[in-house]
């Protein structure tokens, strides 16, 4: 009985008060609100920065998100960066001296 009032007080707390979202996080705007996002979906946005006010926020053009009383900073989600990334040599031209 106990576990079942927990839960429920769990889930009141959840209703009430939305996800909770930390740095490194990927959201999405779904019917006007942040919902968590896997970070190769299209459209998704990394939190950055958790901070008081929108102003502390690094860049100015992305969008933020207001999180009880903390702002969350966002900027574009993207795959992640390779830590050896392999590149494609790219033949070069010489000339080649001909004999006459």
């Amino acid at each position: 009985m106990l576990a079942v009032a927990f839960g429920g007080l769990i889930l009141i707390d959840k209703l009430f008060n939305g996800p909770v979202f930390v740095v490194g996080d990927c959201v999405r705007q779904s019917d006007g609100i942040a919902i968590k996002a896997e970070c190769s979906e299209s459209g998704a946005f990394e939190v950055k920065a958790a901070v008081s006010s929108p102003e502390q926020c690094q860049d100015q053009v992305q969008p933020h998100v207001q999180q009880k009383d903390q702002i969350l900073c966002l900027a574009p989600a993207g795959p992640p960066i390779s830590a050896n990334p392999t590149t494609t040599p790219q033949p070069t031209a010489t000339s080649t001296p001909t004999t006459q």
